[in-house]
């Protein structure tokens, strides 16, 4: 049976992947956003892509940088995913709000998800 789906719905039914995390940081800022657009696109050397609108304050970060960290979360960390994906991090800090835990990463400027 053939069914009528709105476009604005219709990219949910084309989520390319689980979920993730994705952090990102310049010399003064960080911040963290749900990226369900995420592929690898080489083995070697080990490169991934990931769909961020132009609009998103990460996008800013990952432009000026070069840089971001893909973390994928455990199901114990759906509220501050959820979290996550609901706040902006242009007006406040999303890893506080959602209650992340992180650390330094190495050798890139974005941290890590614990």
């Amino acid at each position: 049976m053939k069914r009528e789906i709105p476009i604005t719905k219709a990219g949910r039914l084309l989520n390319s992947g689980c979920v993730t995390l994705v952090t990102s940081a310049n010399e003064t800022k960080r911040n963290v956003l749900t990226v369900a657009w995420q592929s690898p696109v080489s083995h070697t050397p080990l490169l991934v892509s990931i769909a961020v609108a132009k609009t998103h304050y990460s996008h800013e970060l990952i432009s000026e940088s070069g840089e971001f960290v893909i973390n994928i979360p455990s199901v114990s960390m759906l509220e501050s995913v959820h979290q996550v994906g609901s706040l902006s991090g242009r007006t406040g800090d999303k890893f506080h709000k959602s209650g992340l835990t992180v650390t330094t990463s190495n050798p890139v400027k974005p941290v890590t998800i614990q």
